[in-house]
């Protein structure tokens, strides 16, 4: 990947985690009712579904490999989104990225209090007004 400003790499990255977040929801779609018909459906319908669905969730998940590594390659080819990744990585991977994304690289939230109240595990309650 050719390397690009700050604000390219913030650009490439929202797009990546936005793709990364509609493959997870389409896989799901796809996969839950193949797992909730189980045990009830019967055995040849449930191995047709299964069969009907397996080449689309094989490239979903291939693709969604494809994006997860895209991520990785961008973060680590970027000195500061790789320092920022580095103090959130005792979270998992997904967490991370979307906290980078949500908080626009810590520029828009760069308050620890602000991004407990963003995150909703602020130890107050947050009251407006009065």
């Amino acid at each position: 990947m050719p390397l690009a400003s700050t604000k390219a790499y913030s650009a490439i990255l929202t797009t990546l985690s936005a793709l990364r977040q509609r493959l997870l929801r389409v896989r799901q779609q796809l996969q839950q009712p193949i797992d909730e018909q189980q045990g009830f459906a019967e055995k040849s319908h449930q191995k047709q579904l299964a069969k009907n669905c397996q080449a689309s969730l094989k490239a979903i998940t291939a693709d969604l490999a494809s994006a997860e590594k895209q991520i990785d390659t961008l973060i680590q080819s970027d000195d500061r989104l790789k320092k920022l990744f580095a103090w959130i990585t005792s979270v998992p991977d997904a967490i991370a990225t979307e906290v980078l994304v949500a908080t626009n690289e810590f520029k828009a939230i760069n308050d620890p209090k602000k991004l407990a109240c963003h995150a909703g595990v602020a130890p107050f309650e947050y009251r407006s007004g009065a």
